[in-house]
């Protein structure tokens, strides 16, 4: 009895769907000063997924794939900087083991004032129930 009890608790356990797991991070870069003209900050962000959180789907030509969709939008204390919606699509593997070792990463650059910013990524699969959302603000300001 206590077998049929362990079975059916690793069948429901097998079950349970984690979100997305990914590291982002950012960094503000500057464009040097060309005449009478400031230096010009810019952002670049990046992320990197773990493929192991990522769900995976074969499709008819028995090739892995993955989808994430991915939201980026960077919000400066006088307006909208960026807003961008996109699927990020994995690299093609022959088997669920290589799709599952690949290294998934992504990268963005965007030209800035200076000013308050507010970052907000957010990856997700399927109807957005696993998703991985990061928020950061940060302040610019000009090199002196």
């Amino acid at each position: 009895m206590s077998r049929w009890i362990g079975l059916c608790f690793l069948l429901l356990a097998g079950e349970v769907a984690y979100g997305i797991n990914a590291l982002p991070t950012y960094t503000v870069f500057y464009l040097p000063a060309q005449g009478s003209k400031p230096p010009q900050p810019y952002l670049e962000l990046y992320w990197q997924i773990d493929p192991s959180t990522v769900r995976f789907a074969q499709n008819e030509n028995g090739v892995w794939l993955g989808k994430i969709k991915t939201t980026i939008d960077i919000i400066h204390d006088t307006g909208v900087i960026a807003s961008e919606k996109y699927y990020l699509q994995t690299t093609p593997a022959a088997s669920l083991m290589a799709a599952q070792l690949q290294n998934i990463m992504d990268l963005h650059r965007y030209v800035i004032a200076p000013g308050q910013l507010k970052i907000i990524v957010t990856l997700s699969q399927d109807d957005g129930e696993r998703s991985f959302r990061y928020i950061d603000s940060i302040d610019v300001a000009l090199p002196q």
